[in-house]
């Protein structure tokens, strides 16, 4: 039955007779001797014939390469219940292990508190993430696994101390009515954001790495918002202080068209407000696009071109809204002669909004032929309105 079997060296052979196993005597081996096998191991199994030509490896990958597979998947995941002393990734001592699971436990707070939107003590929890460390002694760098986010989430919820405490006495009557974000809570995302891309600047040694690149898309994507919260609460003021006033004033005789002209002009003074700020933004995102990398950042490319086709439409807008007012008073000439300039503006925002959609696609933001043909659209339309003027 031994046909197939490979060829062994004495030391190996395993198909000795029993009686020949009974009277051999028994080898003592040096110190310096090497042997192959150990004297405890089970004699070795003699492959057959449909036996394959290299014996597969029955290792089993340890906890360390396991983790460090699920979190290469996407999305991905990662453990958290990592406490004892051989689960440790990167180490197997006592100490290691201890910071980790003191990790994960602050990790699993935050999240809960989080989930549960207790914001105050999500950022104490935050905070004392920040100051852990992990094995090896470093501190835990904010931009890995995407946690810089988290950090802006909790400043833009961030509540002083005395609108914390109106809130509290106000929360069940005024429950609507109340700001989602604080003026002050998104400067301190700003500064946040601005502080990240100053520390981790864009280095061409690190091409793969969490930097500015990263942090100036999410800088202008708060400073937006922040825009357009001053205008929607600027709006929700008024139509508080206009119903209090109409409330009051059921019985009077005024004239009707007096509140109708006063929600155009508060409008207008908020389009303009708003327009003024989008075009600080735009300047400042114009000058840092100037330099690379980010002039060919297809995220930021994008950002420029919304941001223009949002200046386009409160061109259009206020517009709109002093058409409306003119037609009650007399400088429909002064309107008249306005508009022509305001439809130029806005057409030259939008043709810049095409070019930079046409410079993201070539620079990998993938198909915008959807936002490409609907910029065109606009761009049609608006230039057969401009025909008119000029007819």
């Amino acid at each position: 039955m031994q046909l197939f079997a490979s060829q062994l060296r004495p030391g190996q052979q395993t198909t000795r007779s029993l009686r020949a196993s009974q009277y051999k005597r028994p080898h003592r081996r040096r110190r310096d001797e090497h042997s192959d096998e150990s004297p405890d191991e089970p004699p070795e199994e003699v492959a057959g014939d449909a036996a394959p030509s290299t014996p597969s490896s029955s290792r089993v990958p340890s906890n360390a390469k396991i983790q460090e597979g699920i979190a290469g998947l996407e999305p991905a995941v990662y453990a958290a219940d990592v406490t004892s002393r051989s689960d440790a990734v990167g180490g197997k001592s006592e100490k290691s292990g201890l910071r980790r699971s003191h990790l994960d436990v602050l990790t699993t707070v935050m999240h809960r508190c989080l989930l549960e939107g207790h914001y105050d003590r999500a950022s104490r929890a935050w905070g004392l993430i920040l100051r852990s460390q992990v094995p090896g002694g470093k501190h835990i760098d904010p931009r890995n696994h995407g946690r810089w986010g988290i950090g802006a989430e909790l400043l833009l919820r961030h509540k002083s101390r005395t609108n914390s405490n109106e809130h509290e006495h106000e929360h069940e009557s005024n429950h609507d009515d109340e700001e989602p974000y604080s003026r002050e809570a998104f400067d301190l995302a700003r500064n946040y954001y601005e502080r990240f891309i100053v520390q981790y600047n864009h280095l061409r040694t690190l091409p793969n790495a969490v930097d500015s690149r990263v942090f100036y898309p999410a800088l202008f994507s708060v400073w937006i918002r922040d825009i357009l919260d001053q205008s929607e609460q600027a709006r929700k003021r008024y139509r508080k202080e206009h119903q209090h006033r109409s409330s009051s004033l059921v019985d009077s005789d005024d004239d009707s068209t007096a509140p109708s002209k006063e929600a155009r002009d508060r409008e207008a003074a908020i389009q303009a407000e708003e327009l003024s700020s989008a075009r600080q933004l735009c300047e400042k995102l114009d000058s840092e696009m100037k330099a690379p990398p980010y002039d060919k950042l297809p995220g930021l490319l994008c950002l420029r071109a919304n941001v223009g086709l949002w200046i386009s439409d409160l061109l259009l807008s206020s517009d709109e809204a002093e058409e409306e007012d003119d037609n009650n008073d007399n400088h429909s000439f002064e309107s008249a002669s306005r508009k022509p300039k305001r439809y130029a503006r806005s057409l030259r925002e939008l043709e810049t909004s095409l070019g930079y959609f046409k410079r993201a696609e070539e620079n990998g933001a993938g198909n915008l032929s959807a936002a490409k043909s609907a910029v065109e659209v606009k761009m049609k339309s608006l230039a057969k309105q401009m025909a008119r003027f000029d007819g």
